[in-house]
């Protein structure tokens, strides 16, 4: 009986003293736990809302891009086909360049494949004659042996062409006639034959000292380069891509800037032509797919392989390629090969040229 009396009352005493009203203590704590709370909720939606106007502006950005980039475009095209009677387009590995009316064009071949050359051509009228023809390629030739480097602060063509050739050619131009009754005249002069090995020594420290700060190879980032452009500082593809790497404002060269940055930014053509921000920026890409699409593979050789072919063709493209392969089980040679069968055309040709070609620059940086 003493032992029920005991109980009741230990637990009459809990009741009470869980009844009593909290100290002032207790309710500055409850009162700062909420205040706390609220302000990381506040914080976070913040955040969310910095974030949301941030990407909001983004689109912004890239949609007012796009429309002013597909306007300047439909002009530029318009006005070669006024002046031409059709299109003339240039690869990623050739720079072109119109004169101010369009009547005379130039391109560099950087593809060593093909050899490399400078070619001017320029139309006028019979009235006009050579003599007009030699003025229009004698300014144009000058205009891009003038043009500078953003990087080296030297003109681009510095040392890939002979002097002696250029006037030559200047002197003797070819001539042909199109059924309108105009004349064409063109002057070819070919690049020095070391110009390939000269731009690659042009870009080396640039390449070694962004690559030491990512951790990547830089026999990968020159290969990379390589094959992009052929050292093509004003590189440009149809779709858009520019300069060394190959960088589409949107994709690319927004991914390898919000790596470095964690904001994203629209890089315009002319930042992306200056070599400095498209290996900067490039390279950041490369190390983002790297880290963001394939940190889950242990093995280095199958990530790079991954990597490169990516770089092409998309890592969300190749991710869905490897989506049935167990990727870290089967060897390097595997995912080699399985690009090499699987992926598309360009990305098999792709990967190939840069694997060989990196191995072509062991001990260039040592």
């Amino acid at each position: 009986m003493k032992k029920m009396i005991f109980f009741v009352f230990i637990a009459y005493i809990s009741v009470l003293l869980s009844a009593q009203p909290q100290t002032s203590a207790d309710i500055l704590y409850e009162q700062q736990k909420k205040q706390m709370e609220s302000l990381m909720n506040n914080q976070t939606q913040a955040q969310q809302n910095i974030l949301s106007n941030a990407e909001k502006y983004f689109k912004e950005q890239v949609e007012k891009y796009e429309l002013e980039y597909q306007k300047r475009m439909e002009e530029h095209n318009k006005k070669v086909k006024e002046a031409w009677g059709k299109f003339i387009t240039f690869s990623t590995k050739e720079w072109g360049s119109f004169s101010q009316d369009y009547k005379t064009y130039s391109r560099v071949s950087f593809d060593e494949e093909k050899g490399g050359f400078i070619e001017v051509k320029t139309i006028v009228t019979k009235e006009e004659g050579k003599k007009v023809a030699q003025e229009n390629i004698k300014k144009q030739m000058n205009a891009i042996l003038e043009e500078k480097d953003e990087y080296t602060g030297k003109p681009i063509l510095e040392g890939d062409v002979e002097k002696s050739q250029t006037e030559k050619g200047i002197s003797n131009p070819t001539v042909s006639q199109q059924s309108d009754g105009k004349m064409i005249y063109t002057v070819k002069v070919p690049l020095v034959d070391d110009y390939a090995k000269r731009n690659a020594q042009k870009y080396k420290s640039l390449i070694q000292a962004v690559a030491k700060v990512l951790q990547l190879p830089a026999e990968l980032v020159i290969a990379v380069v390589h094959t992009e452009s052929s050292f093509n500082p004003r590189a440009q593809s149809a779709s858009g891509a520019f300069g060394l790497m190959q960088l589409i404002p949107k994709y690319g060269a927004a991914d390898g800037y919000y790596y470095v940055h964690k904001e994203k930014k629209l890089l315009t053509q002319d930042e992306l032509f200056d070599p400095s921000v498209n290996i900067k920026y490039g390279s950041a890409y490369l190390k983002a797919i790297s880290s963001l699409y394939f940190s889950n593979i242990s093995n280095e050789v199958k990530k790079e392989y991954l990597v490169i072919a990516s770089y092409n063709m998309g890592p969300t493209a190749i991710k869905n390629l490897f989506k049935n392969v167990d990727i870290n089980s089967v060897s390097s040679d595997y995912v080699y090969n399985y690009i090499k069968t699987n992926a598309a055309k360009e990305t098999q040709d792709y990967i190939e040229k840069v694997i060989k070609r990196k191995d072509g620059y062991s001990g260039f940086f040592k």
